[in-house]
C-alpha cells in the first residue's frame, strides 16, 4: 500500500490576449505533474479580487494544457486561480501574480493631413 502525501506541482503560464484588434479571447495555459493525476486533475477560476468568490472558468481539464474563453464572458480586471488535485486527494492551487487586465477598446486611427513646409 502507498499512501500520497504530496501535493502535485502546478504552474500557470502567461494568459495570452488573441491579436484581433477587439481582444476578443483569452487563452489560459499551465502544466501541472504528479504520480497519481487522474485523467483531467486541473481547473480554472477567476475572481474580481485576490480573496474571490472565485468563479469557475473550466473544470476537469488535462494536466498540461490550454484553454481558450471569450474575453466577453470575463471582466476587463480579474484575477486567475489554477487548483490540480491528484488521486488522493491533495491539492495545489496556484494564483497568477498579478491582475489580469482585458483591454476591449478598439484602437481609433484619425486620419492627419500634411503639407510641406514651402
Amino acid at each position: 500500500m502507498v499512501v500520497d502525501t504530496r501535493r502535485p506541482t502546478l504552474e500557470l503560464r502567461e494568459p495570452v490576449l488573441s491579436d484581433s484588434t477587439d481582444r476578443e479571447y483569452i487563452t489560459f495555459a499551465w502544466s501541472s505533474e504528479d504520480e497519481h493525476l487522474p485523467e483531467h486533475p486541473v481547473s480554472l477560476f477567476w475572481a474580481p479580487r485576490p480573496a474571490g468568490p472565485w468563479h469557475s472558468i473550466a473544470r476537469d481539464l488535462p494536466a498540461s494544457g490550454n484553454h481558450t474563453v471569450a474575453t466577453k464572458e470575463l471582466p476587463s480586471r480579474l484575477y486567475l486561480r489554477a487548483e490540480a488535485v491528484d488521486q488522493a486527494g491533495n491539492r495545489e492551487v496556484v494564483l497568477w501574480k498579478e491582475p489580469i487586465h482585458i483591454d476591449r477598446s478598439v484602437p481609433v486611427i484619425r486620419s492627419l493631413q500634411v503639407t510641406p513646409n514651402p
